[in-house]
């Protein structure tokens, strides 16, 4: 029986250091490198310096930066845009004059009304805009317009987030009535 624990024990330990290898257990300072920390800039307490194995510098690991720029022009020519396509399309995928806008009636001057929807929400002039009086948020789903008062054809822009226009149908506007497009 003792003969089989040593022969156990012994194959163990055999084992052991076949597993072992070469490795004689501790790397050469020559086998890493000192490097700029790419983490240094973003934490006041990160080292200006840390030690990377040379293999990754020769073998040409890339880092931080290096490795965003790769992926983004790995994706960039992958889908081009089909010649023809017209219209801003929005994040959904819906062309953005099917996605509703409202603005407010922020003056009225006589005949002339002046609103918070311009040439970037992608108004045009001669475009007739709805009229609203109140309304209610619905929680996930947007606006829900309230009473319709009338309509307004745009005539004109001041600067490139607000447009005039005056009353076509309906009632009169009022200050923080709802102006929308169709």
């Amino acid at each position: 029986m003792r003969t089989l624990n040593k022969i156990v024990i012994t194959l163990g330990l055999l084992f052991l250091a076949g597993c072992a290898g070469t490795n004689t257990g501790s790397s050469s300072r020559r086998d890493y490198v000192e490097v700029a920390n790419p983490a240094f800039t973003m934490s006041p307490n990160a080292p200006e310096t840390i030690w990377v194995p040379r293999s990754y510098v020769d073998s040409g690991v890339p880092r931080g930066g290096e490795l965003a720029k790769q992926g983004y022009e790995a994706i960039k020519g992958s889908t081009p845009v089909p010649a023809g396509e017209t219209g801003i399309v929005a994040p959904g995928g819906k062309p953005a004059a099917l996605i509703p806008r409202f603005g407010m009636v922020v003056a009225v001057d006589k005949d002339k009304v002046y609103f918070n929807l311009g040439r970037e929400a992608g108004i045009n002039i001669g475009q007739k805009l709805k009229v609203f009086r109140g309304g209610t948020v619905v929680e996930g789903l947007g606006l829900a317009p309230g009473e319709a008062v009338g309509t307004i054809e745009v005539l004109g822009f001041v600067g490139s987030k607000g447009g005039y226009g005056v009353m076509k149908q309906g009632g009169p506007a009022q200050m923080n009535d709802l102006v929308g497009g169709d």
